[in-house]
């Protein structure tokens, strides 16, 4: 994933709500950073992907991914 998308990933993980989807703060985050709705697919898809393959949740996901993304920097 791109820096840019990684640091809107990583906002929406520290600016979600109690009770909050995560899709909900992702679209939210995007919104905020004035991105289009296209970005927010395209991230929802590749979270979703990955969710799938790792057998995760999406928020769950999104924070491997950024655990990854760390690691490998």
């Amino acid at each position: 994933m791109e820096q840019e998308l990684l640091e809107l990933l990583k906002d929406a993980l520290k600016t979600q709500r109690r009770k909050e989807s995560f899709e909900s703060a992702l679209g939210r985050t995007v919104r905020s950073h004035d991105k289009e709705f296209s970005v927010y697919v395209r991230m929802a898809s590749e979270i979703r992907d990955f969710a799938c393959s790792r057998r995760q949740d999406m928020e769950s996901a999104a924070r491997t991914i950024v655990s990854e993304s760390e690691k490998e920097a």
